[in-house]
Protein backbone atom coordinates (compact mmCIF):
# COMPACT_ATOMS: atom_id res chain seq x y z
CA UNK A 1 0.00 0.00 0.00
CA UNK A 2 2.65 2.31 0.98
CA UNK A 3 4.49 1.18 -2.08
CA UNK A 4 1.54 1.92 -4.13
CA UNK A 5 1.77 5.92 -2.63
CA UNK A 6 5.81 6.47 -4.48
CA UNK A 7 5.30 4.82 -7.42
CA UNK A 8 3.88 7.98 -9.60
CA UNK A 9 6.90 9.99 -7.88
CA UNK A 10 8.99 7.07 -9.05
CA UNK A 11 7.47 7.39 -12.71
CA UNK A 12 8.00 11.03 -12.76
CA UNK A 13 11.65 11.13 -11.52
CA UNK A 14 12.15 8.30 -14.11
CA UNK A 15 10.32 10.47 -17.29
CA UNK A 16 12.35 13.38 -15.90
CA UNK A 17 15.68 11.70 -16.19
CA UNK A 18 14.45 10.66 -19.40
CA UNK A 19 13.50 14.20 -20.50
CA UNK A 20 16.85 15.69 -19.85
CA UNK A 21 19.07 12.90 -20.66
CA UNK A 22 17.72 13.29 -24.46
CA UNK A 23 17.89 16.31 -26.03
CA UNK A 24 17.19 17.58 -29.67
CA UNK A 25 18.29 20.94 -31.17
CA UNK A 26 18.17 22.96 -34.15
CA UNK A 27 21.68 23.57 -35.02
CA UNK A 28 21.36 25.59 -38.24
CA UNK A 29 18.37 26.24 -40.79
CA UNK A 30 19.60 27.14 -44.29
CA UNK A 31 17.19 28.78 -46.96
CA UNK A 32 19.34 30.39 -49.30
CA UNK A 33 18.34 27.52 -52.15
CA UNK A 34 14.71 28.74 -51.68
CA UNK A 35 12.13 26.30 -51.75
CA UNK A 36 14.86 24.31 -51.09
CA UNK A 37 15.41 24.06 -46.98
CA UNK A 38 18.25 22.28 -45.21
CA UNK A 39 17.97 22.18 -41.29
CA UNK A 40 20.81 20.69 -39.03
CA UNK A 41 19.59 19.06 -36.49
CA UNK A 42 21.58 17.23 -33.87
CA UNK A 43 20.05 14.79 -31.17
CA UNK A 44 21.77 13.28 -28.20
CA UNK A 45 21.01 10.72 -25.52
CA UNK A 46 19.00 8.91 -28.09
CA UNK A 47 20.95 5.40 -29.65
CA UNK A 48 19.13 5.80 -32.94
CA UNK A 49 16.75 7.64 -34.63
CA UNK A 50 13.57 6.04 -36.38
CA UNK A 51 12.80 8.50 -39.19
CA UNK A 52 9.04 6.95 -39.37
CA UNK A 53 8.66 9.00 -36.09
CA UNK A 54 10.03 11.96 -37.23
CA UNK A 55 7.94 15.14 -38.51
CA UNK A 56 8.68 18.05 -39.85
CA UNK A 57 5.82 20.62 -40.46
CA UNK A 58 5.93 23.85 -42.18
CA UNK A 59 3.40 26.85 -41.11
CA UNK A 60 1.49 23.54 -39.60
CA UNK A 61 1.49 21.49 -42.70
CA UNK A 62 3.50 18.21 -42.86
CA UNK A 63 6.37 18.58 -45.52
CA UNK A 64 8.15 15.58 -46.98
CA UNK A 65 11.83 15.58 -46.67
CA UNK A 66 14.57 13.28 -46.57
CA UNK A 67 17.12 12.63 -44.02
CA UNK A 68 21.03 12.14 -43.79
CA UNK A 69 22.90 11.47 -40.86
CA UNK A 70 26.47 12.57 -40.10
CA UNK A 71 28.77 11.81 -36.71
CA UNK A 72 29.34 15.31 -34.90
CA UNK A 73 31.93 13.31 -32.78
CA UNK A 74 34.65 14.64 -34.34
CA UNK A 75 37.84 14.29 -31.62
CA UNK A 76 40.06 12.19 -32.28
CA UNK A 77 40.82 9.09 -29.95
CA UNK A 78 44.44 7.61 -29.57
CA UNK A 79 43.78 3.68 -28.59
CA UNK A 80 46.59 1.51 -27.45
CA UNK A 81 45.80 -2.19 -26.83
CA UNK A 82 48.18 -4.38 -24.49
CA UNK A 83 48.23 -7.73 -24.94
CA UNK A 84 50.25 -10.18 -22.54
CA UNK A 85 52.26 -12.37 -25.03
CA UNK A 86 50.92 -15.54 -21.99
CA UNK A 87 47.50 -15.58 -22.67
CA UNK A 88 47.74 -15.51 -26.46
CA UNK A 89 50.24 -19.04 -26.31
CA UNK A 90 46.92 -21.15 -27.55
CA UNK A 91 46.26 -21.13 -30.68
CA UNK A 92 42.69 -20.56 -30.33
CA UNK A 93 43.30 -17.56 -28.13
CA UNK A 94 45.08 -16.19 -30.69
CA UNK A 95 42.23 -16.22 -33.20
CA UNK A 96 39.71 -15.32 -30.20
CA UNK A 97 41.88 -12.04 -30.26
CA UNK A 98 41.57 -11.38 -33.94
CA UNK A 99 37.60 -11.34 -33.39
CA UNK A 100 37.83 -9.17 -30.83
CA UNK A 101 39.96 -6.54 -32.49
CA UNK A 102 37.64 -6.96 -35.97
CA UNK A 103 35.07 -6.30 -33.87
CA UNK A 104 36.85 -3.31 -32.08
CA UNK A 105 38.15 -1.38 -34.81
CA UNK A 106 34.46 -1.58 -36.50
CA UNK A 107 33.12 0.90 -33.64
CA UNK A 108 36.27 3.05 -33.97
CA UNK A 109 35.64 6.36 -36.12
CA UNK A 110 37.68 6.68 -39.40
CA UNK A 111 39.76 10.05 -37.66
CA UNK A 112 40.47 7.95 -34.65
CA UNK A 113 44.26 6.16 -34.12
CA UNK A 114 45.07 2.73 -33.51
CA UNK A 115 48.59 0.53 -32.40
CA UNK A 116 49.15 -2.93 -30.19
CA UNK A 117 51.82 -3.41 -28.22
CA UNK A 118 53.15 -7.06 -26.80
CA UNK A 119 54.06 -7.80 -22.80
CA UNK A 120 57.35 -10.13 -23.29
CA UNK A 121 59.56 -12.10 -20.62
CA UNK A 122 62.10 -9.88 -19.39
CA UNK A 123 64.24 -12.93 -19.13
CA UNK A 124 67.07 -11.13 -21.16
CA UNK A 125 66.80 -7.65 -19.14
CA UNK A 126 65.67 -5.90 -23.06
CA UNK A 127 62.70 -4.09 -23.19
CA UNK A 128 59.21 -5.23 -21.24
CA UNK A 129 57.03 -4.60 -24.24
CA UNK A 130 57.09 -4.41 -28.38
CA UNK A 131 55.25 -1.80 -30.28
CA UNK A 132 54.31 -4.27 -33.21
CA UNK A 133 54.38 -1.04 -35.25
CA UNK A 134 56.11 1.88 -34.07
CA UNK A 135 53.58 4.62 -35.87
CA UNK A 136 49.61 5.11 -35.12
CA UNK A 137 47.02 3.99 -37.75
CA UNK A 138 43.88 4.66 -39.10
CA UNK A 139 43.85 2.04 -41.48
CA UNK A 140 42.00 -0.71 -39.75
CA UNK A 141 41.90 -3.32 -42.40
CA UNK A 142 45.73 -2.86 -43.02
CA UNK A 143 45.98 -2.75 -39.39
CA UNK A 144 43.99 -6.49 -39.12
CA UNK A 145 46.19 -7.74 -41.81
CA UNK A 146 49.52 -7.14 -39.88
CA UNK A 147 48.00 -8.31 -36.67
CA UNK A 148 47.67 -11.51 -37.79
CA UNK A 149 50.81 -11.82 -40.76
CA UNK A 150 53.03 -10.22 -37.16
CA UNK A 151 51.51 -13.60 -35.08
CA UNK A 152 51.62 -16.20 -37.67
CA UNK A 153 55.50 -15.89 -37.63
CA UNK A 154 55.96 -14.56 -34.40
CA UNK A 155 56.77 -17.65 -31.34
CA UNK A 156 54.61 -16.61 -28.67
CA UNK A 157 56.09 -17.63 -25.09
CA UNK A 158 54.08 -18.71 -22.24
CA UNK A 159 56.29 -17.13 -19.95
CA UNK A 160 54.82 -14.43 -17.21
CA UNK A 161 55.61 -11.14 -18.59
CA UNK A 162 56.38 -7.83 -16.34
CA UNK A 163 53.18 -6.26 -16.89
CA UNK A 164 54.21 -3.03 -14.68
CA UNK A 165 57.21 -2.20 -16.92
CA UNK A 166 55.52 -3.13 -19.51
CA UNK A 167 52.47 -0.83 -19.00
CA UNK A 168 55.45 2.18 -18.00
CA UNK A 169 57.19 1.36 -21.15
CA UNK A 170 53.98 1.69 -23.09
CA UNK A 171 52.64 5.06 -21.43
CA UNK A 172 56.47 6.71 -21.96
CA UNK A 173 55.73 5.09 -26.15
CA UNK A 174 52.26 6.92 -25.98
CA UNK A 175 54.04 10.12 -24.56
CA UNK A 176 57.24 10.41 -26.92
CA UNK A 177 54.77 10.60 -30.02
CA UNK A 178 53.79 13.30 -31.54
CA UNK A 179 50.04 12.37 -31.64
CA UNK A 180 47.20 14.91 -32.17
CA UNK A 181 44.60 16.62 -29.57
CA UNK A 182 42.44 13.60 -28.77
CA UNK A 183 41.18 11.31 -26.11
CA UNK A 184 44.24 8.82 -25.05
CA UNK A 185 43.25 5.22 -23.97
CA UNK A 186 45.52 2.34 -23.14
CA UNK A 187 43.68 -0.71 -22.68
CA UNK A 188 45.59 -3.72 -21.07
CA UNK A 189 44.89 -7.27 -21.34
CA UNK A 190 47.00 -9.05 -18.72
CA UNK A 191 47.02 -11.66 -15.64
CA UNK A 192 46.72 -10.32 -12.24
CA UNK A 193 49.37 -8.09 -11.57
CA UNK A 194 51.61 -9.90 -8.97
CA UNK A 195 54.69 -8.22 -9.61
CA UNK A 196 55.89 -4.87 -7.63
CA UNK A 197 58.53 -3.93 -9.51
CA UNK A 198 56.87 -0.35 -9.65
CA UNK A 199 53.57 0.18 -7.58
CA UNK A 200 50.32 -0.03 -9.62
CA UNK A 201 49.08 3.29 -8.16
CA UNK A 202 52.47 5.47 -9.33
CA UNK A 203 51.69 3.65 -12.96
CA UNK A 204 47.95 4.86 -13.07
CA UNK A 205 49.17 8.29 -11.73
CA UNK A 206 52.26 8.93 -14.40
CA UNK A 207 49.62 7.67 -17.24
CA UNK A 208 46.93 10.36 -15.73
CA UNK A 209 49.64 13.21 -15.98
CA UNK A 210 50.03 11.92 -19.21
CA UNK A 211 46.56 12.72 -20.09
CA UNK A 212 45.94 8.68 -20.62
CA UNK A 213 42.90 6.71 -19.39
CA UNK A 214 43.79 2.76 -17.90
CA UNK A 215 41.56 -0.02 -18.72
CA UNK A 216 42.50 -3.29 -17.53
CA UNK A 217 41.09 -6.90 -18.27
CA UNK A 218 42.74 -9.23 -15.99
CA UNK A 219 42.87 -13.29 -16.40
CA UNK A 220 43.44 -15.18 -13.19
CA UNK A 221 47.28 -16.69 -13.27
CA UNK A 222 47.25 -20.42 -13.29
CA UNK A 223 50.66 -22.41 -12.22
CA UNK A 224 49.59 -25.49 -13.28
CA UNK A 225 48.02 -24.63 -16.47
CA UNK A 226 49.82 -22.14 -18.52
CA UNK A 227 47.15 -21.99 -21.01
CA UNK A 228 43.71 -19.56 -20.73
CA UNK A 229 40.44 -21.67 -21.82
CA UNK A 230 40.04 -20.35 -25.47
CA UNK A 231 36.02 -20.01 -24.79
CA UNK A 232 36.31 -18.11 -21.94
CA UNK A 233 38.76 -15.69 -23.64
CA UNK A 234 36.74 -15.02 -26.42
CA UNK A 235 33.64 -14.21 -23.92
CA UNK A 236 35.20 -12.27 -21.31
CA UNK A 237 37.25 -9.92 -24.54
CA UNK A 238 33.82 -9.65 -26.18
CA UNK A 239 32.17 -8.76 -22.96
CA UNK A 240 35.07 -6.12 -21.98
CA UNK A 241 34.87 -4.94 -25.38
CA UNK A 242 31.11 -4.24 -24.56
CA UNK A 243 31.57 -2.49 -21.59
CA UNK A 244 34.62 -0.17 -22.25
CA UNK A 245 33.11 1.37 -25.39
CA UNK A 246 31.84 3.90 -23.24
CA UNK A 247 35.47 4.96 -22.00
CA UNK A 248 36.42 5.98 -24.95
CA UNK A 249 33.31 7.45 -26.15
CA UNK A 250 32.31 4.55 -28.59
CA UNK A 251 28.51 4.24 -27.25
CA UNK A 252 26.14 5.35 -29.06
CA UNK A 253 23.86 6.87 -26.74
CA UNK A 254 26.47 8.83 -25.44
CA UNK A 255 27.36 10.58 -28.84
CA UNK A 256 25.82 13.37 -30.35
CA UNK A 257 24.49 12.69 -33.77
CA UNK A 258 24.00 15.38 -36.50
CA UNK A 259 21.15 14.67 -39.41
CA UNK A 260 20.58 16.96 -42.35
CA UNK A 261 16.77 17.63 -43.15
CA UNK A 262 15.65 18.16 -46.39
CA UNK A 263 12.64 19.72 -48.06
CA UNK A 264 10.74 21.50 -50.85
CA UNK A 265 8.79 24.63 -49.14
CA UNK A 266 5.30 24.71 -50.67
CA UNK A 267 4.70 28.13 -49.24
CA UNK A 268 5.60 31.44 -50.48
CA UNK A 269 5.42 33.90 -47.51
CA UNK A 270 8.05 36.27 -46.30
CA UNK A 271 8.06 34.67 -42.38
CA UNK A 272 7.29 30.65 -42.40
CA UNK A 273 7.22 28.63 -39.10
CA UNK A 274 9.15 25.20 -39.26
CA UNK A 275 8.47 22.78 -36.44
CA UNK A 276 10.06 19.29 -35.99
CA UNK A 277 8.41 16.54 -34.00
CA UNK A 278 10.24 13.22 -32.46
CA UNK A 279 7.63 11.30 -30.28
CA UNK A 280 6.69 13.67 -27.69
CA UNK A 281 9.35 16.33 -28.31
CA UNK A 282 8.89 19.37 -30.49
CA UNK A 283 11.13 22.22 -31.32
CA UNK A 284 10.33 25.02 -33.89
CA UNK A 285 12.34 27.40 -35.79
CA UNK A 286 11.44 30.47 -38.21
CA UNK A 287 13.26 31.76 -41.12
CA UNK A 288 12.25 34.31 -43.95
CA UNK A 289 11.97 33.83 -47.07
CA UNK A 290 15.39 34.98 -49.12
CA UNK A 291 16.07 32.69 -51.89
CA UNK A 292 18.82 33.72 -54.33
CA UNK A 293 18.73 37.43 -53.15
CA UNK A 294 20.77 36.17 -49.80
CA UNK A 295 23.77 35.81 -52.17
CA UNK A 296 23.08 39.28 -53.20
CA UNK A 297 22.96 40.40 -49.92
CA UNK A 298 25.93 39.15 -48.38
CA UNK A 299 27.82 40.88 -51.83
CA UNK A 300 26.86 44.19 -52.20
CA UNK A 301 30.08 45.73 -53.73
CA UNK A 302 30.04 42.62 -56.41
CA UNK A 303 26.44 43.02 -56.79
CA UNK A 304 26.86 46.55 -57.52
CA UNK A 305 29.94 46.17 -60.22
CA UNK A 306 27.84 43.31 -61.89
CA UNK A 307 24.88 46.00 -62.00
CA UNK A 308 26.94 48.80 -63.34
CA UNK A 309 29.37 46.61 -65.95
CA UNK A 310 25.90 45.46 -67.43
CA UNK A 311 23.92 48.58 -67.62
CA UNK A 312 26.80 49.90 -69.43
CA UNK A 313 27.10 46.74 -71.86
CA UNK A 314 23.22 47.08 -72.48
CA UNK A 315 23.56 50.96 -73.38
CA UNK A 316 26.36 50.14 -75.76
CA UNK A 317 24.44 47.04 -77.06
CA UNK A 318 21.22 49.54 -77.62
CA UNK A 319 22.98 51.99 -79.38
CA UNK A 320 24.37 50.27 -81.59
CA UNK A 321 21.08 48.39 -82.90
CA UNK A 322 19.28 51.61 -82.94
CA UNK A 323 22.37 52.86 -85.54
CA UNK A 324 22.37 49.64 -87.69
CA UNK A 325 18.57 50.10 -87.56
CA UNK A 326 18.62 53.27 -88.90
CA UNK A 327 21.17 52.32 -91.85
CA UNK A 328 19.19 49.38 -92.69
CA UNK A 329 16.03 51.77 -93.10
CA UNK A 330 18.05 54.22 -95.31
CA UNK A 331 19.52 51.27 -97.39
CA UNK A 332 16.23 49.54 -98.10
CA UNK A 333 14.27 52.81 -99.02
CA UNK A 334 16.68 53.37 -101.72
CA UNK A 335 16.97 49.29 -102.86
CA UNK A 336 12.68 49.76 -102.82
CA UNK A 337 13.33 52.82 -105.27
CA UNK A 338 11.61 50.91 -108.55
CA UNK A 339 13.28 54.09 -110.23
CA UNK A 340 15.90 57.12 -109.92
CA UNK A 341 13.82 60.38 -109.73
CA UNK A 342 15.51 62.06 -112.92
CA UNK A 343 16.00 65.74 -112.00
CA UNK A 344 15.09 68.41 -114.92
CA UNK A 345 18.78 70.21 -115.08
CA UNK A 346 16.01 73.62 -116.02
CA UNK A 347 14.17 72.94 -113.02
CA UNK A 348 17.29 72.82 -110.74
CA UNK A 349 19.44 75.26 -112.59
CA UNK A 350 18.65 79.30 -112.11
CA UNK A 351 18.99 79.19 -115.79
CA UNK A 352 18.40 76.89 -118.37
CA UNK A 353 21.14 73.96 -119.54
CA UNK A 354 23.07 75.66 -122.51
CA UNK A 355 25.19 72.60 -124.47
CA UNK A 356 27.18 75.07 -126.12
CA UNK A 357 27.99 76.90 -123.06
CA UNK A 358 30.88 74.05 -122.10
CA UNK A 359 34.48 73.52 -122.15
CA UNK A 360 33.90 72.44 -125.72
CA UNK A 361 31.84 75.00 -126.69
CA UNK A 362 32.92 78.66 -125.89
CA UNK A 363 33.95 78.38 -122.14
CA UNK A 364 31.85 80.65 -120.85
CA UNK A 365 30.64 78.55 -117.86
CA UNK A 366 32.62 77.23 -114.88
CA UNK A 367 32.14 73.38 -114.53
CA UNK A 368 30.17 72.37 -111.22
CA UNK A 369 28.32 70.04 -109.90
CA UNK A 370 24.39 70.53 -108.75
CA UNK A 371 23.49 67.88 -105.68
CA UNK A 372 20.11 67.20 -104.16
CA UNK A 373 20.48 66.16 -100.67
CA UNK A 374 16.89 65.63 -99.11
CA UNK A 375 15.39 68.44 -100.83
CA UNK A 376 18.50 71.09 -100.05
CA UNK A 377 20.34 71.96 -103.39
CA UNK A 378 23.67 72.45 -103.36
CA UNK A 379 26.49 74.26 -105.94
CA UNK A 380 29.83 73.29 -106.05
CA UNK A 381 31.85 74.42 -109.35
CA UNK A 382 34.71 72.10 -110.05
CA UNK A 383 38.17 74.68 -110.22
CA UNK A 384 40.04 72.09 -108.82
CA UNK A 385 41.45 69.35 -110.42
CA UNK A 386 40.41 66.55 -107.81
CA UNK A 387 37.09 67.60 -105.45
CA UNK A 388 36.54 65.04 -102.74
CA UNK A 389 32.77 64.36 -101.53
CA UNK A 390 32.11 63.20 -98.08
CA UNK A 391 30.74 63.20 -94.69
CA UNK A 392 33.66 64.16 -93.01
CA UNK A 393 34.43 67.78 -92.26
CA UNK A 394 38.00 67.52 -94.25
CA UNK A 395 36.28 67.11 -98.02
CA UNK A 396 35.86 69.81 -100.36
CA UNK A 397 32.04 68.78 -100.69
CA UNK A 398 30.48 67.70 -97.27
CA UNK A 399 27.14 65.38 -97.27
CA UNK A 400 25.85 65.05 -93.96
CA UNK A 401 24.26 61.98 -94.25
CA UNK A 402 24.26 59.14 -92.61
CA UNK A 403 23.98 57.15 -96.05
CA UNK A 404 26.92 58.55 -97.22
CA UNK A 405 30.41 57.41 -96.08
CA UNK A 406 33.56 59.80 -94.27
CA UNK A 407 35.04 59.95 -98.17
CA UNK A 408 32.47 58.86 -100.35
CA UNK A 409 33.57 59.37 -103.20
CA UNK A 410 36.12 62.13 -105.66
CA UNK A 411 35.30 64.01 -108.72
CA UNK A 412 38.51 64.36 -111.08
CA UNK A 413 39.39 66.41 -114.21
CA UNK A 414 41.78 64.37 -116.29
CA UNK A 415 42.46 66.67 -119.47
CA UNK A 416 38.99 67.93 -119.52
CA UNK A 417 37.22 64.70 -119.28
CA UNK A 418 35.72 64.00 -115.69
CA UNK A 419 35.51 61.04 -113.79
CA UNK A 420 34.14 59.97 -109.88
CA UNK A 421 35.68 57.78 -108.49
CA UNK A 422 33.65 55.03 -105.20
CA UNK A 423 36.37 55.15 -102.16
CA UNK A 424 35.64 51.95 -101.27
CA UNK A 425 32.07 53.37 -99.54
CA UNK A 426 29.64 51.41 -97.27
CA UNK A 427 26.52 52.60 -99.74
CA UNK A 428 28.68 52.42 -103.47
CA UNK A 429 28.03 55.11 -106.33
CA UNK A 430 25.87 54.65 -108.73
CA UNK A 431 25.99 56.29 -112.58
CA UNK A 432 22.98 55.93 -114.03
CA UNK A 433 21.99 53.63 -111.01
CA UNK A 434 24.71 51.08 -112.11
CA UNK A 435 27.57 50.62 -109.69
CA UNK A 436 31.13 51.85 -110.38
CA UNK A 437 34.33 51.95 -109.16
CA UNK A 438 35.54 54.27 -111.14
CA UNK A 439 33.53 55.92 -114.36
CA UNK A 440 33.47 58.70 -116.85
CA UNK A 441 30.75 61.36 -115.97
CA UNK A 442 28.77 64.12 -118.90
CA UNK A 443 26.19 66.65 -118.69
CA UNK A 444 23.15 64.84 -118.21
CA UNK A 445 24.34 62.06 -116.26
CA UNK A 446 22.58 60.80 -112.89
CA UNK A 447 25.25 60.02 -110.26
CA UNK A 448 24.00 59.00 -106.84
CA UNK A 449 25.94 58.99 -103.60
CA UNK A 450 23.86 57.30 -100.84
CA UNK A 451 20.69 59.75 -100.71
CA UNK A 452 22.26 61.84 -102.88
CA UNK A 453 21.69 62.95 -106.50
CA UNK A 454 24.51 64.70 -108.07
CA UNK A 455 24.23 66.42 -111.85
CA UNK A 456 27.08 67.83 -113.56
CA UNK A 457 27.38 70.76 -115.44
CA UNK A 458 30.25 71.81 -117.78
Amino acid sequence: MKLSRFLPLFLAAFLYNMAISQEMVIKALDERAYPLIKINLEFAGFSSVNINELKVLENNELAAFSLDSVSINKEKRIVSLLVDESLLYDQNALKNLFSAINYFTSQLNRNDLLNIFLAKANTDLTACQIPLSFEYTSDYKLFNVFIKEYFSKQKISAAKPNISCAIAETVDFIESKNLPPGQKSLFIFTRNITDKSEPESKIRQKAENSGITLIQIDFPWNNELAEVDSNKLSDVLTEEFYSIKSNIGLDASKIGKSYIISYYSQHDKKQNTVAIKYKNKTITSSYFRSGKLAFLKENLLFTGIIGGLFMIALLLIINLLITKRQMAKSIIKLKNKKEFEAIDAAHILDEPFHPNKTLYGNGSIIPYVTIDLDGDIIKHELKKLRTTLGRHSDNDILLANLTISNHHAAITNEGGIFYIQDNESTNGTFVNEIKITKAAIKSGDAVRLGKAKLFLTY
